[in-house]
C-alpha cells in the first residue's frame, strides 16, 4: 500500500503525456474516473487553473484519504 500513497517518479511525465492537447488557458472539466489517491488533481490546478477537476473512485479508502488531502476539493467522491 506505502508505493500506492507515493507517487511515482515518472508520474508527471505520464501527466504531461495525457493533457498534451490541453491549452493552458483553455476552460472545460476533468474527469478522472478511478482517480485513486487524485495525484492528478494537483498538477490539473498547477498547470491548467481554467479546468475543472473531479476525480472520482470507489475504494472508500482513497476517497477519505482524497478528503483529508485536498480539503478545498470537495469533488472527490
Amino acid at each position: 500500500i506505502k508505493s500506492v500513497l507515493i507517487p511515482k517518479g515518472r508520474q508527471d511525465l505520464r501527466f504531461y503525456s495525457l493533457t498534451q492537447t490541453i491549452h493552458e488557458k483553455e476552460h472545460g472539466s476533468v474527469l478522472d474516473y478511478g482517480c485513486g489517491l487524485g495525484h492528478l488533481y494537483p498538477f490539473i490546478n498547477k498547470n491548467f487553473p481554467n479546468l475543472e477537476y473531479e476525480g472520482v473512485d470507489i475504494v472508500n479508502e482513497f476517497i477519505d484519504e482524497n478528503k483529508k488531502k485536498v480539503r478545498k476539493c470537495n469533488k472527490i467522491s
